[in-house]
């Protein structure tokens, strides 16, 4: 198997939950930060209710009421860095697979007009250089494509 098509979709490379972050809507990313808020409301409000029935004092349980609350932030927090980590590697390692493949595919271009020129057909110099024409102009608007999207 060839070092390019190891690459593949990057798919199988992803976390489940990756792949649903990556495919949510907006709505759908906001209903998830809504739970995860609703689940730290009702996770600090229990512990403070048994807490105030412990009879602990007031200090003690504000104190570890914010301390549950930010474990809780710093875990979200920490997921939403390894996500946007592991897209920017996903998207570095394809960028590498498009510059080889650019590479590669430039390169047998060369050898294909060396080739027809030794020929000495001028019909086939035509066509094999509008072939090649074809062939870099199509390398061109698809390496052009990201650069486009990232201005927007």
């Amino acid at each position: 198997m060839s070092s390019l098509s190891q690459g593949g979709s990057g798919s199988e490379n992803r976390s489940p939950r990756a792949s649903w972050l990556s495919a949510a809507s907006r709505r759908e990313i906001l209903s998830a930060a809504l739970v995860c808020g609703a689940a730290t409301l009702l996770i600090t409000a229990g512990i403070q209710f048994l807490l105030v029935l412990l009879g602990c004092q007031v200090r003690i349980v504000l104190w570890v009421s914010a301390a549950i609350a930010g474990v809780f932030a710093s875990l979200l927090a920490f997921g939403s860095m390894q996500h946007a980590r592991q897209r920017r590697q996903l998207a570095a390692e394809r960028l590498q697979i498009v510059a080889t493949l650019n590479h590669r595919i430039r390169n047998s271009l060369e050898l294909i007009q060396l080739i027809a020129h030794m020929t000495h057909n001028a019909d086939t110099i035509e066509q094999l250089a509008g072939a090649v024409e074809h062939i870099q102009r199509s390398l061109r608007e698809v390496l052009e494509q990201p650069r486009e999207r990232n201005r927007k």
